[in-house]
């Protein structure tokens, strides 16, 4: 994900050819460690047997007492424990070293960015989007003009690519996209990407409270213009609900809300963002009337299953 987000340009076998080393890695590293712990064990249980059998001897020829073989008992089993942890240490040393090495040869891939972007001021921005003669997997010589506010149903298996390449996440086979008339080769993908408000259905929460959630695009922004948010999209009684209200904790692997709830904290956070250009996989936790109030005025992509129609969309596209 770090490559995809900095290289447009991804090399896919050289990607291949990394997890291959990985796991080449990865299996010696389970080798060593599914090796070492049973050994450990088995060289200390041998100790511990040895030095029993040696005490057990001078107890019955009265060289100590029993007390005092009760007592060395003791110590070795004091001493077992931090043994093993020891040796199980060093197992996870080895498996993190493994990882760290992966991480540092992602980082280390040459960026492929334009050195010669241009910064996109987002206040500039109308919302035209067109798409000219687009080829790209499944989607070909794709023609479509998107005029500012208007409102695209996006249905077919395909729409997910389309907005891979609007959101830059790849490079189109052939034809190009154009912003306001303009190509959005030209500009940093940073700089790009804050025209956009986005909610997919791979929808990510982070471990924090339900506030930093919804902030997430910008830190700044007041409890305020928050809890609006909230009450435009009809969560703010819910999140009131929650033991802390904004303050509460939440947790990534949803299992203290659940992911309806998850997806509309994502959509509120994909509203803060002040976004000129909405694009939101379908929220059928949102009834009709509600999504036609946050989309308003906004030129807005709605991605729906295939027997799902905006009925207030000005243009269905499907992408099969």
């Amino acid at each position: 994900m770090i490559n995809l987000l900095n290289n447009d340009n991804f090399s896919k076998k050289y990607f291949k050819s990394l997890n291959s080393e990985q796991k080449d890695v990865y299996i010696k590293s389970r080798f060593y460690s599914d090796i070492a712990n049973p050994a450990s064990s088995l060289l200390t249980y041998a100790v511990q047997l040895l030095l029993y059998s040696i005490a057990g001897y001078m107890v019955v020829n009265g060289g100590i007492s029993l007390g005092e073989f009760s007592t060395f008992a003791l110590y070795i089993q004091l001493f077992k424990k931090p043994f093993l942890s020891l040796t199980g240490t060093f197992n996870s040393i080895r498996v993190a070293f493994s990882s760290l090495n992966r991480v540092l040869e992602i980082l280390e891939l040459p960026d492929d960015i334009n050195p010669d972007a241009s910064v996109l001021n987002k206040e500039d921005v109308k919302g035209d989007i067109e798409f000219k003669d687009i080829s790209y997997k499944n989607i070909s010589n794709l023609n479509l003009k998107i005029q500012s506010g208007e409102i695209i149903n996006l249905v077919g298996e395909s729409k997910d690519d389309l907005i891979d390449l609007l959101l830059l996440f790849d490079k189109t086979d052939n034809g190009k996209i154009l912003l306001d008339g303009e190509d959005i080769a030209q500009y940093t993908p940073n700089s790009y990407r804050r025209v956009y408000g986005v909610s997919l259905e791979d929808d990510w929460i982070a471990s924090e409270s339900v506030r930093d959630n919804i902030s997430y695009a910008d830190r700044d922004i007041g409890t305020d213009k928050i809890v609006e948010t909230t009450k435009l999209l009809g969560i703010h009684e819910l999140i009131e609900k929650f033991p802390d209200g904004y303050d509460t904790k939440l947790s990534n692997d949803f299992k203290n809300f659940s992911s309806g709830e998850g997806k509309l904290i994502c959509v509120a956070s994909a509203l803060m963002a002040d976004p000129k250009i909405l694009i939101l996989n379908y929220p059928n936790y949102l009834s009709f009337e509600k999504l036609k109030t946050i989309t308003e005025g906004k030129t807005t992509l709605i991605l729906t299953p295939d027997d799902t129609l905006i009925d207030f969309a000005d243009k269905t596209v499907y992408l099969d």
